[in-house]
């Protein structure tokens, strides 16, 4: 599997995230594990995905520019210059080094997600500012 392929994935996952955020509490989880993940420099996800051809559930464990992305079936690492994808079914490994394009791309990803925190950080302290001055 190629690093496009996997922040293809990453990036649905995202997607979905506003899907979860209807629930009262979504946001709230979701600022507690950024906070978690600059505090400790890392994190460990567990997802599931419902779609019509099946459910599936894994983990994910980011730590600066590294992963490890784990489903039924499927396991992926990338140590931040080479990924290696091992799929159960064939007992394959698939070992590639993303171009410098495609880090640049992942680079991009991650700058807007970290804009994204902090104009919602910033938003939630206007917000808490004004209900202050008003109470």
């Amino acid at each position: 599997m190629k690093i496009k392929s996997l922040l293809f994935i990453l990036g649905m996952l995202c997607l979905a995230l506003p899907m979860v955020a209807q629930e009262p509490d979504a946001k709230d989880i979701l600022d507690r594990t950024a906070d978690a993940f600059r505090r400790e420099g890392g994190v460990k996800i567990g997802f599931s995905v419902r779609a019509p051809e099946g459910n599936s559930n894994g983990t994910i464990c980011l730590k600066g520019d590294k992963f490890l992305l784990e489903t039924e079936g499927m396991k992926t690492w990338f140590d931040g210059r080479t990924q290696w994808s091992y799929l159960a079914s064939s007992d394959e490994i698939n070992v590639s080094e993303p171009t410098p394009e495609e880090l640049e791309e992942q680079e991009r990803r991650r700058k807007i997600r970290e804009k994204q925190r902090e104009y919602s950080r910033r938003s939630r302290e206007k917000k808490k500012r004004a209900a202050e001055a008003q109470g």
